[in-house]
Formats: C-alpha cells, structure tokens, sequence
C-alpha cells in the first residue's frame, strides 16, 4: 500500500506554501508580546525574620506593565522575599500556580 500524495496545480504549491510560512510567523509573534528588559544588580536578601517571611496573596491582584503585559497574581498564591534590584524588593513564587492570564 502506497502513500497518497496531493499534487496541487503548477504556481499553486509555493504561494500556499509561503500562506503556510507566513500564519505560521503570525501565530508566533502573537503569542510572546515583548517585554522590555535591561540589566541590573540583585541584591540578595538577609536570612533575617523580615526577608524570609512568606507573604500570602489573599485575592486575585491584576498587574499590567507600562508596554501593556497583563498578567494576574492568583488568589492563595505564595511569595517569599529573594532580594532587592533599584527598583524594589524581588520575590519569588513558592508555589506553581503564582500567576494567570487575563
């Protein structure tokens, strides 16, 4: 038993060709936006009471960065104090399920 193949008429196979190419890149790009990004210093935290201490996010927190990336901390999610950069304090996810889509 042989495969079949589809043969498309002379000229058609590279335009669907260059569709399949081109919606392919279009699905791509739509899925990661670009957030910008620079690079800067991690201080890292003290093993102290005050840094080690697990904070607990209560309800959903909408956060949306100033290039429009939205992304929600979910309700219970835990976060536990890392360090600090220039521009604030950093924490980490303690549990998998730390941030949704909106």
């Amino acid at each position: 038993m042989g495969r079949e193949t589809t043969r498309f008429p002379a000229g058609v196979a590279r335009p669907v060709g260059r569709a399949f190419l081109l919606l392919g890149y279009v699905a791509l790009t739509a899925c990661a936006p670009m957030i910008s990004t620079r690079p800067t210093a991690m201080i890292q935290g003290r093993p102290d009471a005050e840094s080690s201490r697990v904070i607990r996010v209560e309800r959903e927190v909408p956060i949306t960065l100033s290039t429009g990336y939205q992304r929600s901390l979910v309700a219970g999610s835990l976060w536990v104090n890392v360090g600090r950069i220039p521009e604030g304090t950093v924490y980490r996810p303690l549990n998998s399920s730390s941030t949704s889509r909106r």
